[in-house]
Parts: C-alpha cells; structure tokens; sequence
C-alpha cells in the first residue's frame, strides 16, 4: 500500500520539512519549487506540496495519508488527528498583542467589546469566551500587525517566533495562548509497514539533532576522570591501542557541551580528539 505525505508548499516549514524527509532516506525527484505532486526515490512513497492551512483536511478527507503542519493550524481546524511526533522546527508562539502604550497587562484588562484582529479567528474566539470576555473578532488574511497602528483593532492575536515583527509595529506581548511547532500527523487508526519505516529513519534524525560524535585517544588510568566529567551520558566506548595503556574512547555528546569536554579531555591528557557531526542516531 503506497505512502502519501503532505507536506508544506511554501513557508517557513517548508525547507526544513523537506531536509528532514531527505535525512530519513527520502529524496524528492522533482526540482519545480511550483510542483504539487512530487515523485520520490521510494516508488511507494509520494509527496504533495500543498497549503499548510489544507493540509489537516487534507489527510482527514484521505487525500494524503500523513501530513507535516503546524499545531497552531491543527488547532485552529479543530480537525482530529494522530500526531505522530513532533518535529522540532517551526516553534513559535501564538500570542495576544497590544501597542506598547496601552494600559492592557493582562486578558483581565481587555474591555468587552473590544476589537482583535486576527487569522486564528476558533483558537481566539475560544480563548477569550475561557476568560469570560465579549469581543469582537476582525479576521484578517495577513499583515495582523498593523491592524492597532491603523485602527482597525484594539488588540491582536497572532504567531510570533522572536517577537521582533511585534516590536518594529510598537506592540508588545500580553500573554501567551498557545506554544506551537511543526508536529507530523495522521488519521486515528492509520497504519502502514512503509509508515513505520518512515517514522524509525525521522525519529533516527530527530535523535542526532544538537549532537556530536567524539572520539579522543587518552590514558586508560585516566578513563574514571572523563566518566565523571559525562554523568547522565552512556560510558564511552573503549578500544585498546597498541601503544601500551592507551585506549580510543568514543561516544555521544550534547552539542553544548562539547567545548567544556574537549576541555576536560586536554586538562587529562586526551589527544587526537576528533568531532563529527551525526547524521541519525537510532535509540
């Protein structure tokens, strides 16, 4: 039974959905950025390059079978569906915004019948009627923004990732309604061998992200003093050389830590320390 992914036709999830599926061993055919249906080097696995804002209904209604999107969208449809995994990339925030100089601190402050402009027009209906408050809903398409600076509303609600847009429109953040990143998704009760292979080569990728492989050559009598220096990683990997009381140590290492246990590794003598990056690490 063929495999079909929905993924992101253009956007910020798009390159990362793409390099994500290329790490798990599938390659797409096609180079046309405009393509919708693309084959891949898997001849039971294709891909469509769609609306992020379609792709839940898309899978619910069986058009595809599994579906890269974003949780803010999966909400916002009400569509249910399995999610799978989340893919860390896409993270970001839905937020309620105001301009800078207002009295607004809290959900608390926004006065009933008040205007928010927004493209999340369920996820901030439902948002408000939970603090008990009567607003008025302006549903915009983009540039959310600039509705307050324009008048056109009292208050926002839309994604932010740094804040940084909010900012440069004179707005600041009020409260947090949702925290969001891409998430793959499927129908309740979907499965499929070429599925479970899929997810082994994703979760493989997702494992190796912010992670590196050292291998460092150093006294064995010194080996206690590295294994304290990596409490809460697997010990080492230890291979004898021929030099007499030398091993080659070997193993995983979160990427923030790695400049602390290079470190390490020269204040006990480590030599010949070698960093690699990981393509995918299967746990």
């Amino acid at each position: 039974m063929k495999l079909r992914i929905a993924i992101p036709n253009k956007g910020r999830m798009k390159e990362p959905a793409i390099e994500l599926l290329k790490g798990a061993g599938l390659k797409l055919r096609s180079e046309d950025e405009k393509a919708l249906f693309i084959k891949t080097n898997n001849p039971e696995i294709d891909v469509i390059a769609v609306r992020v804002e379609d792709i839940p209904q898309f899978v619910e209604d069986e058009a595809a079978d599994i579906g890269i999107v974003g949780k803010d969208i999966l909400e916002e449809k009400g569509i249910t569906l399995k999610e799978l995994m989340p893919l860390n990339f896409g993270q970001c925030s839905l937020v309620l915004a105001a301009q800078d100089d207002s009295d607004i601190r809290s959900v608390k402050d926004i006065k009933d019948g008040s205007r928010v402009a927004t493209k999340f027009v369920n996820l901030a209906r439902e948002y408000f009627r939970k603090n008990g408050k009567k607003v008025e809903i302006v549903e915009l398409s983009g540039a959310v923004e600039i509705a307050p600076v324009i008048g056109l509303s009292d208050v926002i609600v839309d994604l932010t990732s740094t804040g940084s847009t909010l900012k440069t429109h004179g707005l600041k953040i009020v409260e947090t309604i949702l925290e969001s990143q891409a998430v793959l998704v499927s129908r309740n009760g979907y499965s499929n061998e070429l599925l479970d292979d899929l997810l082994l080569g994703m979760q493989g990728v997702l494992s190796a992200e912010k992670k590196k492989y050292l291998m460092a050559n150093l006294l064995e009598d010194r080996l206690k003093e590295l294994e304290k220096a990596t409490t809460g990683a697997l010990s080492p990997t230890i291979t004898k050389l021929d030099k007499p009381g030398w091993i080659a140590v070997q193993l995983v290492v979160e990427e923030k830590a790695i400049f602390g246990l290079i470190k390490t590794l020269k204040k006990i003598g480590g030599r010949d320390i070698l960093v690699l990056p990981i393509e995918r690490l299967v746990k």
